[in-house]
């Protein structure tokens, strides 16, 4: 197969699957970080949503499996809720844009364009065959030397 007859794909960097890694972890630590001011913020506007968020975290307290292991969440259920949800939403946010960067050409449109104009397009024709003759004759120059 010659140089010129290989089909060109794009193809997305190896590493990229490592980087989204990083970036769930990143996004899940970001929101962990922000979940914390905003619920002290939602709770300080509302008296409602105060005492709401209380009687979630007495509620997770009369399970055994959430007291005793109260050394790692420090009964901070409402902001470990609370961070999922804005993880989810970055998430959902960078996937997108990581998809709309990473978008390539369709294979299927290659085939159309290498079909060349439609004939009953004239001037693109013409324009097709003068691009088409000096492609030959720098090719026979090309094969002179």
């Amino acid at each position: 197969m010659k140089d010129s007859e290989r089909i060109k794909r794009r193809r997305a960097p190896k590493g990229l699957p490592i980087l989204g890694l990083v970036l769930a972890v990143a996004l899940l630590a970001f929101s962990y970080g922000v979940s914390f001011p905003l619920v002290k913020f939602a709770e300080d506007q509302n008296t409602t949503i105060h005492n709401t968020f209380d009687d979630l975290r007495q509620r997770f307290e009369e399970y055994p499996w959430y007291r005793n292991n109260e050394q790692y969440h420090g009964n901070h259920i409402v902001e470990i809720i609370t961070a999922l949800v804005l993880w989810f939403v970055t998430m959902g946010l960078a996937m997108l844009l990581v998809s709309a960067l990473l978008i390539g050409t369709d294979p299927e449109k290659e085939a159309w364009k290498e079909m060349g104009t439609s004939p009953a397009n004239k001037k693109a024709m013409i324009r097709q065959l003068k691009k088409d003759l000096k492609e030959a004759k720098k090719r026979e120059r090309l094969t002179k030397r």
